[in-house]
């Protein structure tokens, strides 16, 4: 794998006028590949993870470009990836959170090489775009190229990167609550199998958001309280619904709708009954007070005007 290892080096250290010929090369050499990019180095076999796809696994790619994508787009400062997608041969990557790319802008990584034999297509979507493919039980490594700066080769490879300023344009909403739906179905499937394992996954990925994001953590702790005290055929639903997309806002009514249940269906002690509802009285004092500001407002302007209207009648 020299030669391949070879053009890498020559596209990172090329000029506009030798990219093109040196992309093909790499196209050319990368024929009936399937790699695995990750920015931990000196790996013998890649070990199969727990998916959200109901199964363990290990996934690969039969594109280099995508291989090292994928090996960075975790690696940000942040709980969420930048946004990663194509359109009419355009490939994109769009940030998420302000400056989001400074913090993978000198991240390294290795792509590993491994058995085609071992991998599959899972989904229509990975077979139209050969984008991702899958295989059962840990892989071992054929072979391991580097790239100093996946950046810069993603950057090489044509992709293109727009900021956090533009994310409207490609149907990010432009209020950041949306995450908190997306960071508990993260939860959620971690914790669906109810082992002590996956809780203690899930607790770890919840901390984790707090320390790296830092926002709304008392709304992230009433949701995570809600989930853990809904009976297990109720969670899927609540996180579908508590937060309205199209109106940028948390459903107060799916909050409401989970505190009856819960209450309906404790049958614990005092002390875990209390604890719960306290998760909901969090979660719903902050959404409230988030979301119904304007509310609040309104509320303060019927005030006035009841305020002034008496005291005309009163003076008249």
């Amino acid at each position: 794998m020299n030669n391949l290892q070879d053009l890498i080096n020559s596209l990172l250290a090329c000029d506009d006028n030798e990219r093109e010929n040196i992309l093909n090369q790499i196209k050319d050499c990368s024929q009936n590949m399937i790699f695995h990019g990750s920015t931990i180095s000196n790996l013998k076999e890649i070990e199969a993870r727990k998916s959200s796809q109901k199964g363990s696994y290990v996934y690969g790619t039969p594109s280099l470009l995508y291989a090292a994508i994928f090996s960075v787009l975790q690696r940000t400062n942040k709980p969420f990836p930048p946004k990663f997608g194509w359109n009419d041969g355009e490939i994109y990557l769009i940030e998420r959170f302000p400056n989001q790319f400074e913090s993978i802008a000198n991240i390294s990584s290795s792509i590993y090489i491994l058995n085609k034999e071992s991998f599959h297509k899972f989904d229509d979507h990975s077979e139209s775009e050969d984008i991702e493919v899958r295989a059962e039980g840990n892989q071992k490594v054929s072979d391991e190229l580097h790239i100093s700066n996946v950046l810069n080769f993603i950057k090489k490879n044509g992709v293109k990167l727009y900021s956090y300023e533009e994310r409207e344009r490609f149907g990010i909403p432009r209020d950041d609550k949306y995450m908190v739906q997306g960071i508990l179905k993260t939860y959620l499937w971690k914790i669906e199998d109810e082992s002590e394992e996956g809780k203690i996954q899930g607790k770890a990925q919840i901390e984790n958001v707090k320390q790296t994001w830092g926002k709304y953590n008392d709304i992230i702790d009433g949701f995570v309280s809600i989930v853990d005290n809904l009976p297990k055929e109720e969670r899927k639903s609540f996180v579908a619904n508590v937060y309205d997309v199209k109106k940028e806002k948390f459903n107060t009514d799916v909050i409401h709708r989970a505190e009856t249940i819960i209450k309906k269906n404790i049958s614990q002690s005092n002390n875990n009954e209390r604890e719960s509802i306290q998760g909901l009285n969090v979660a719903k004092k902050r959404v409230l007070k988030k979301d119904g500001f304007s509310n609040i407002i309104v509320l303060a302007l019927i005030f006035v005007i009841a305020v002034f209207v008496v005291t005309f009648l009163i003076i008249k």
